[in-house]
Protein backbone atom coordinates (compact mmCIF):
# COMPACT_ATOMS: atom_id res chain seq x y z
CA UNK A 1 0.00 0.00 0.00
CA UNK A 2 2.38 2.18 0.56
CA UNK A 3 4.09 2.03 -2.58
CA UNK A 4 1.07 2.46 -4.48
CA UNK A 5 0.29 5.96 -2.25
CA UNK A 6 3.75 7.10 -3.40
CA UNK A 7 3.09 6.55 -6.80
CA UNK A 8 -0.46 8.40 -6.97
CA UNK A 9 1.20 11.56 -5.09
CA UNK A 10 3.85 11.69 -7.69
CA UNK A 11 1.32 11.71 -10.44
CA UNK A 12 -0.88 14.05 -8.85
CA UNK A 13 2.47 15.97 -8.33
CA UNK A 14 3.16 15.68 -12.00
CA UNK A 15 -0.47 16.68 -12.95
CA UNK A 16 0.25 19.99 -10.74
CA UNK A 17 3.43 20.68 -12.14
CA UNK A 18 2.09 20.39 -15.94
CA UNK A 19 -1.44 22.99 -15.17
CA UNK A 20 0.81 25.05 -13.32
CA UNK A 21 3.70 25.49 -16.32
CA UNK A 22 0.84 25.29 -18.87
CA UNK A 23 -0.78 28.74 -17.40
CA UNK A 24 2.17 30.32 -16.71
CA UNK A 25 2.88 30.05 -20.46
CA UNK A 26 -0.77 30.79 -21.68
CA UNK A 27 0.03 34.22 -19.13
CA UNK A 28 3.11 34.79 -20.86
CA UNK A 29 1.80 34.58 -24.52
CA UNK A 30 -1.42 36.45 -23.48
CA UNK A 31 0.71 39.47 -22.22
CA UNK A 32 2.63 39.87 -25.28
CA UNK A 33 -0.52 39.20 -27.56
CA UNK A 34 -1.94 42.48 -25.65
CA UNK A 35 1.48 44.51 -26.72
CA UNK A 36 0.32 44.65 -30.34
CA UNK A 37 -1.90 47.62 -29.87
CA UNK A 38 0.97 50.22 -29.33
CA UNK A 39 -0.25 53.69 -31.34
CA UNK A 40 -1.49 55.96 -28.87
CA UNK A 41 -4.53 57.72 -29.46
CA UNK A 42 -5.13 62.12 -28.45
CA UNK A 43 -8.92 61.69 -28.66
CA UNK A 44 -9.41 64.38 -30.62
CA UNK A 45 -10.69 63.62 -34.13
CA UNK A 46 -12.04 65.55 -37.09
CA UNK A 47 -15.66 65.38 -37.32
CA UNK A 48 -15.23 64.28 -41.06
CA UNK A 49 -12.54 61.34 -42.48
CA UNK A 50 -12.27 63.52 -45.67
CA UNK A 51 -9.93 66.79 -44.93
CA UNK A 52 -8.33 69.35 -47.07
CA UNK A 53 -4.86 69.85 -46.53
CA UNK A 54 -4.31 73.57 -47.71
CA UNK A 55 -0.14 73.49 -48.94
CA UNK A 56 1.16 77.26 -47.82
CA UNK A 57 4.50 79.03 -47.90
CA UNK A 58 7.24 77.19 -49.38
CA UNK A 59 5.67 74.23 -50.27
CA UNK A 60 7.23 73.10 -53.67
CA UNK A 61 9.82 70.88 -55.15
CA UNK A 62 10.74 68.14 -53.31
CA UNK A 63 8.47 69.62 -50.16
CA UNK A 64 5.35 68.86 -52.35
CA UNK A 65 6.11 65.70 -53.52
CA UNK A 66 6.91 64.41 -50.61
CA UNK A 67 3.42 65.67 -48.52
CA UNK A 68 1.66 64.25 -51.84
CA UNK A 69 3.19 60.95 -51.19
CA UNK A 70 2.37 61.47 -47.79
CA UNK A 71 -0.82 62.17 -48.56
CA UNK A 72 -1.31 59.26 -51.13
CA UNK A 73 0.13 56.75 -48.32
CA UNK A 74 -2.83 58.14 -45.65
CA UNK A 75 -5.57 57.32 -48.61
CA UNK A 76 -4.33 54.25 -49.88
CA UNK A 77 -3.86 52.35 -45.90
CA UNK A 78 -6.29 54.31 -44.18
CA UNK A 79 -10.05 55.24 -43.80
CA UNK A 80 -9.02 58.97 -43.98
CA UNK A 81 -8.92 60.79 -47.50
CA UNK A 82 -6.52 64.01 -47.46
CA UNK A 83 -6.27 66.11 -50.78
CA UNK A 84 -4.56 69.15 -51.24
CA UNK A 85 -6.32 72.69 -52.10
CA UNK A 86 -5.97 76.12 -50.78
CA UNK A 87 -8.12 77.22 -47.65
CA UNK A 88 -7.86 73.76 -46.16
CA UNK A 89 -8.68 73.32 -42.43
CA UNK A 90 -5.29 71.61 -42.06
CA UNK A 91 -2.76 73.92 -43.24
CA UNK A 92 0.84 72.48 -44.32
CA UNK A 93 3.63 75.16 -44.06
CA UNK A 94 7.54 75.05 -45.51
CA UNK A 95 9.79 77.59 -42.63
CA UNK A 96 12.64 78.45 -41.67
CA UNK A 97 12.35 78.58 -37.61
CA UNK A 98 16.53 79.40 -37.09
CA UNK A 99 16.02 79.48 -33.18
CA UNK A 100 13.98 76.23 -33.19
CA UNK A 101 15.50 72.71 -32.68
CA UNK A 102 12.10 70.68 -34.88
CA UNK A 103 12.18 69.21 -38.27
CA UNK A 104 8.69 69.49 -38.10
CA UNK A 105 5.98 70.50 -35.59
CA UNK A 106 2.21 70.24 -35.67
CA UNK A 107 0.00 72.79 -33.79
CA UNK A 108 -4.28 71.66 -33.49
CA UNK A 109 -7.28 72.58 -31.62
CA UNK A 110 -10.06 70.47 -30.03
CA UNK A 111 -8.81 71.26 -26.35
CA UNK A 112 -12.20 71.72 -25.12
CA UNK A 113 -15.24 69.00 -25.23
CA UNK A 114 -16.07 67.27 -27.44
CA UNK A 115 -12.69 67.09 -28.77
CA UNK A 116 -13.44 67.35 -32.01
CA UNK A 117 -10.64 69.06 -34.02
CA UNK A 118 -11.51 72.23 -36.87
CA UNK A 119 -7.88 73.46 -38.05
CA UNK A 120 -4.48 71.89 -37.46
CA UNK A 121 -1.15 73.38 -39.11
CA UNK A 122 2.02 71.44 -39.98
CA UNK A 123 5.23 72.76 -40.70
CA UNK A 124 8.12 71.41 -41.93
CA UNK A 125 11.76 73.47 -40.34
CA UNK A 126 13.94 74.10 -43.17
CA UNK A 127 16.86 74.57 -41.09
CA UNK A 128 16.79 70.71 -40.51
CA UNK A 129 14.87 69.26 -43.58
CA UNK A 130 17.04 71.34 -46.16
CA UNK A 131 16.48 71.25 -50.18
CA UNK A 132 19.14 68.72 -50.55
CA UNK A 133 17.14 66.36 -47.72
CA UNK A 134 15.73 63.30 -49.61
CA UNK A 135 12.37 62.99 -50.66
CA UNK A 136 12.15 60.06 -48.31
CA UNK A 137 12.92 61.55 -45.20
CA UNK A 138 10.47 64.78 -45.82
CA UNK A 139 7.55 62.42 -46.65
CA UNK A 140 8.73 60.72 -43.17
CA UNK A 141 8.07 64.19 -41.22
CA UNK A 142 5.50 65.29 -43.42
CA UNK A 143 3.28 61.72 -42.48
CA UNK A 144 4.35 62.51 -39.02
CA UNK A 145 3.09 65.70 -38.62
CA UNK A 146 -0.18 64.45 -40.57
CA UNK A 147 -0.80 62.07 -37.96
CA UNK A 148 -0.59 64.37 -34.99
CA UNK A 149 -3.49 66.75 -37.36
CA UNK A 150 -5.57 63.89 -37.46
CA UNK A 151 -5.66 62.89 -33.85
CA UNK A 152 -2.27 60.78 -32.74
CA UNK A 153 0.02 60.90 -30.37
CA UNK A 154 4.02 60.42 -30.20
CA UNK A 155 4.81 56.16 -29.86
CA UNK A 156 7.48 54.88 -27.61
CA UNK A 157 8.26 52.27 -30.45
CA UNK A 158 10.76 53.55 -33.13
CA UNK A 159 9.61 51.33 -35.93
CA UNK A 160 6.83 53.64 -36.17
CA UNK A 161 5.85 56.96 -38.44
CA UNK A 162 4.56 58.25 -34.44
CA UNK A 163 7.81 58.03 -32.55
CA UNK A 164 9.07 60.92 -31.58
CA UNK A 165 12.06 61.73 -33.53
CA UNK A 166 12.69 61.01 -37.03
CA UNK A 167 16.12 59.89 -37.37
CA UNK A 168 15.90 57.26 -35.28
CA UNK A 169 12.44 56.25 -37.01
CA UNK A 170 14.23 56.36 -40.59
CA UNK A 171 17.28 54.52 -38.92
CA UNK A 172 14.97 51.38 -38.25
CA UNK A 173 13.53 51.55 -42.04
CA UNK A 174 10.16 53.30 -41.60
CA UNK A 175 9.24 54.83 -45.02
CA UNK A 176 5.76 55.30 -44.74
CA UNK A 177 3.06 54.32 -42.63
CA UNK A 178 3.60 50.90 -40.54
CA UNK A 179 0.81 48.89 -39.12
CA UNK A 180 0.21 50.56 -35.90
CA UNK A 181 0.09 53.99 -37.50
CA UNK A 182 -2.96 52.59 -39.90
CA UNK A 183 -4.21 50.84 -37.08
CA UNK A 184 -4.38 53.65 -34.84
CA UNK A 185 -5.66 56.59 -37.66
CA UNK A 186 -8.12 53.43 -38.24
CA UNK A 187 -9.15 53.44 -34.60
CA UNK A 188 -10.23 56.94 -35.09
CA UNK A 189 -12.13 57.11 -38.35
Amino acid sequence: MKGKFSSITRGFILRFVCVITTICALVVCLTFASHARAYEISGHKWSSSTIIVGAYGDVSGTYRTALQQAIDNYNQQTHVHLSIHNGGPIVAQVVYESHKDWAGLCERDGSQPPYRITWARTKMNTRWMTSGTSVAKKRLVWLHELGHALGLNHTNNASTVMYFNADYSSFNGVQYLTRDDINGINAQY
